[in-house]
């Protein structure tokens, strides 16, 4: 199944609501089913996952001197 056939899946079984922003989002709409589905990725792969998303932060503090203040929010 393609990751947008998917996503609808997902928000027409009401487990993720799609957030109204200029780019593509959801968020879960329960936090066991967000646990449930961290739970179920692999190690590695939650691994990985957790590398990309340190890298983007990391990133995204190097180039908007706001954000360090957005994500500890204050």
């Amino acid at each position: 199944m393609e990751l947008g056939a998917s996503l609808i899946h997902l928000e027409s079984s009401d487990l993720v609501r799609r957030l109204r922003e200029e780019e593509l989002a959801y968020l879960f709409k329960h936090a066991l089913v967000q646990d449930t589905a961290q739970e179920s990725l692999l190690k590695n792969e939650r691994r990985r996952l957790h590398r990309l998303v340190a890298h983007a932060l990391d990133m995204l503090l190097e180039f908007v001197p706001s954000a360090r203040r957005i994500l500890q929010n204050d």
